[in-house]
């Protein structure tokens, strides 16, 4: 008895094509909705600096002498990530920032809700100590903003992106294309991926100058605008 052996279909280039055409727009989506929730949060922060300070210092988990200038650096990362990810500049590398960051708030509020902590998360301004604290809902939105931004690291193939885009390695659909031509297309190929490579690595470079700025220039507004920590004691 003869036996035959199946093999599965393969993907359709029809359905590669698709697929290549439709996830560049869920990038995209995210890119823009993390950047809006960004910028809005920096905004708020940025209007209110006092109560960014007083937020921070509710969650207990760093020292002073480490929870000021976070409080003050923190608005002015967060609107140049919000301004990186809008641009698509260096879309794989911000975006994993962007979720550690968000990571990083969905622990904070963690341990204080395990520690029975009674505080507001100051996420989108204001914080500190309240009788009516929203851990769940806080976690949960956050964690939802989590899982965004690794799609989009993940996605790093954006619509509307500055990032360069790096041409897949495909094979030749032309069947009747010469062993020589073949050689100079794949030559061409592989050129054209190594100058993308390296201007995403220019941009890579460009985006964490940008955040090492911006963290710089928070620091010194709230060095230079905001009263000593003394005089806005937790609770105030």
């Amino acid at each position: 008895m003869s036996t035959t052996t199946v093999t599965p279909p393969a993907l359709p280039d029809a359905d590669r094509r698709t697929r290549r055409d439709v996830l560049p727009w869920v990038s995209l989506a995210g890119r823009v909705l993390l950047a809006g929730v960004l910028a809005y949060a920096a905004s708020s922060k940025l209007f209110d600096p006092l109560a960014t300070v007083r937020a921070v210092r509710a969650y207990k988990l760093l020292p002073e002498g480490l929870a000021v200038p976070f409080a003050h650096a923190l608005p002015w990362v967060e609107l140049a990530l919000a301004g990186l990810l809008l641009a698509g500049v260096a879309v794989r590398l911000v975006g994993w920032l962007t979720a550690g960051l968000l990571t990083a708030f969905v622990i904070g509020m963690s341990a204080a809700w395990a520690r029975g902590l009674k505080i507001d998360c100051g996420c989108f301004g204001g914080g500190g100590p309240t009788e009516h604290p929203q851990y769940l809902r806080d976690v949960l939105r956050d964690a939802a903003f989590v899982l965004v931004a690794v799609t989009v690291a993940l996605l790093p193939r954006s619509r509307f992106a500055v990032d360069p885009s790096v041409p897949p390695e495909e094979p030749s659909e032309d069947a009747h294309r010469s062993a020589r031509r073949e050689r100079q297309a794949r030559a061409l190929q592989a050129v054209r991926r190594r100058h993308a490579q390296e201007r995403l690595v220019r941009f890579r470079w460009l985006a964490v100058a940008v955040l090492a700025v911006a963290t710089v220039v928070g620091l010194v507004a709230g060095a230079a605008g905001t009263p000593s920590p003394r005089t806005t004691p937790l609770g105030s």
